[in-house]
């Protein structure tokens, strides 16, 4: 997932602070992870991962996701590939 960089950075203080950024997006089963953690690069920083348990949550997650101000791009990986 992609989002703007006012919304990464409270992303990433949330989940210094509270251990969990979730209320922060509105979607509470959904904790976002830095895929580049501890980088400065503010165009890095920009790039969150999720787990979710199967492809339909996930397509849930995603569709509200993408409905969020600040999220500008969000999917789900085809699984079987690679990170």
């Amino acid at each position: 997932m992609e989002v703007t960089p006012e919304l990464a950075r409270v992303l990433r203080a949330k989940a210094e602070e509270a251990g969990s950024n979730s209320e922060a997006l509105g979607v509470p089963e959904v904790t976002l992870e830095p895929l580049h953690p501890g980088v400065d690069d503010p165009e890095f920083a920009r790039y969150f991962v999720a787990q979710l348990p199967d492809e339909a949550t996930a397509e849930e997650a995603v569709r509200r996701l993408r409905a969020r101000p600040g999220v500008v791009s969000a999917y789900v990986k085809p699984s079987g590939e690679p990170p």
